[in-house]
């Protein structure tokens, strides 16, 4: 019951993130959505290094990263860093 409640509360994280990228509520993030997060929480991240991140997170090459793509991204890539 506890290891549900916390993949629960995991995924809710990721949503709330997401989210707060997502400033204009479209459902997808931009490399600009990143980019001016980023400004704001990480400005010691090169810009290049940030477009190579979005690069890496569009899966498709759609020049957007869905929810999909995000959570995909926070659960799995994360993980293999730790």
């Amino acid at each position: 019951m506890s290891s549900k409640m916390a993949t629960q509360d995991k995924d809710e994280e990721i949503r709330q993130v997401f989210l707060a990228f997502d400033t204009h509520c479209r459902g997808f993030l931009t490399l600009d959505d990143l980019l001016r997060a980023g400004s704001l929480v990480a400005p010691h991240i090169p810009r290049h290094r940030m477009e190579a991140a979005f690069r890496e997170v569009d899966s498709d090459g759609d020049s957007r990263v869905s929810y999909r793509d995000f959570e995909y991204m926070m659960k799995y890539s994360l993980d293999d860093r730790m």
